[in-house]
């Protein structure tokens, strides 16, 4: 909730004076309260563990979040503020990163259910509900302005990421991994081929020199590469297109450090949480509690999914 918080701030600027922070702080934390209220109270009056908790309890959370917010923030919503709309039409990209909450149980409850041959064409369905999700999030979200690409990669990888390697520690499926590996090595390559043919008006090993040449060539830059600039019709476009090589490089990077982070750090929680009695209270975890052998088969899944990622972030960074 924080994050659904921060980032529409940042991408529209409002600045403290509009947005103070203690108004973030008042959002979140009702927001986070009726959250474990709803929780608390389904747990009471019908069962627990509660099915789809993420589900169940953060929905009235998000209403609560849209409340809460037209009541803070009153002033910026007037019809005279110009600040109404844009605020008014981020609610679409919100829902969009929200339906994850019912998505992503959805599609594992039904991995759990399945055969193994279902299993496995879910493990193929998976990455596209990610990119549609993605695609939906990066389309709506263009109003954020340069905020966008980041709010549509970060909302969507760390939740695809983290159900994604749960998919994986619950089914520690050798096929199941390899396919999963596949595809992302499969979306890396293909991101990075887009990335490497995308047209420039100078060579792609040149441009970012081109460009800071460009930038500083009334300080004394260096004269090839000034000579170079000059060669360049419009040295803006010359510009513009290193600044979108360096923000698709970077979101390339981006989803690669999630891919590698978020199923390690699942990783290190399935195997501390599993140790506790409490476990057993949670449909996830119980399977592992007291169950040395299928613990390291899910652990084994998940490093070596881990491992494999990061090479490939290892290789890229190169």
């Amino acid at each position: 909730m924080l994050g659904a918080t921060i980032i529409p701030r940042a991408g529209m600027q409002l600045n403290n004076q509009q947005y103070p922070p203690y108004k973030l702080v008042l959002i979140v934390s009702i927001s986070l309260v009726a959250a474990v209220l709803a929780f608390v109270g389904i747990a009471l009056c019908w069962r627990f563990p509660v099915p789809f908790t993420l589900t169940i309890a953060l929905g009235p959370g998000c209403v609560i979040l849209g409340a809460v917010h037209f009541v803070f923030l009153a002033d910026l919503l007037r019809r005279t503020s110009p600040l109404r709309t844009p605020i008014l039409l981020s609610w679409a990209s919100v829902l969009e990163q929200c339906s994850q909450l019912v998505i992503y149980p959805a599609v594992s409850a039904v991995f759990e259910a399945v055969s193994e041959a279902g299993k496995i064409a879910l493990t193929l369905i998976f990455p596209v509900i990610k990119y549609v999700i993605k695609k939906a999030v990066r389309k709506s979200g263009k109003i954020f302005g340069d905020s966008s690409e980041e709010m549509a990669v970060a909302s969507v990888e760390i939740s695809s990421s983290l159900y994604q390697s749960m998919i994986m520690q619950n089914s520690p499926s050798v096929t199941a991994t390899a396919i999963i590996v596949g595809f992302d090595m499969l979306q890396g390559l293909l991101a990075v081929k887009i990335f490497m043919d995308k047209p420039s008006r100078v060579s792609r090993h040149r441009i970012i020199d081109t460009a800071l040449a460009y930038i500083h060539k009334t300080k004394g830059a260096d004269r090839s590469f000034r000579s170079k600039v000059d060669e360049v019709r419009d040295g803006d476009e010359v510009l513009v297109q290193a600044l979108e090589l360096l923000q698709s490089a970077e979101n390339i990077l981006f989803i690669e450090y999630f891919e590698v982070a978020i199923p390690l750090l699942n990783a290190a929680f399935l195997f501390i949480a599993s140790q506790v009695d409490s476990a057993l209270y949670n449909p996830k975890l119980a399977p592992f509690h007291a169950n040395n052998e299928r613990l390291v088969a899910g652990l084994r899944s998940l490093l070596t999914y881990t491992l494999l990622q990061a090479l490939t972030l290892i290789a890229m960074c190169w």
